[in-house]
């Protein structure tokens, strides 16, 4: 709260406790690493050395998902870090983002094939997707 004798924002007053819950912060610091790992696994070419066949596009969707989860999480609506616990919609927005771009990214090899037909279930997906991705960039 900000103090009643002086409104400037130099006098908040954190809560009791740590300021970011430990949740959050695991939560924040794995998207993080979702976010860098893929591209960095692509690059040093581990999924073809284990033997996994793998489009650029999915290892691309794959941080992508984690990008958008990490924004929703870490910045609220007002484009400021998230306050101690992020609230629901944007858990909500986090996962749908995630479970979105990681839908496409598992069902990549099969889309482009049927990319011409336009299916419905891409269509949604990437609905949801270009919203997202269009609340994300208004937030930073």
């Amino acid at each position: 709260m900000v103090s009643s004798e002086n409104n400037s924002l130099d006098e908040v007053e954190l809560p009791e406790g740590p300021s970011r819950r430990k949740d959050v912060t695991v939560i924040i610091s794995v998207l993080s690493l979702l976010v860098f790992l893929p591209p960095i696994f692509w690059v040093l070419d581990i999924p073809r050395r284990l033997g996994i066949a793998l489009y650029t596009e999915q290892v691309v969707a794959f941080s992508y998902g984690a990008a958008i989860a990490l924004i929703f999480v870490s910045v609220n609506a007002r484009g400021l870090v998230s306050s101690p616990r992020p609230p629901l919609y944007d858990s909500v927005a986090a996962l749908l983002g995630l479970a979105a771009t990681w839908y496409i990214a598992f069902r990549y090899p099969t889309l482009v094939n049927e990319m011409v037909y336009r299916p419905m279930d891409a269509l949604i997906v990437a609905t949801i997707m270009l919203v997202l991705t269009l609340e994300s960039i208004r937030r930073t």
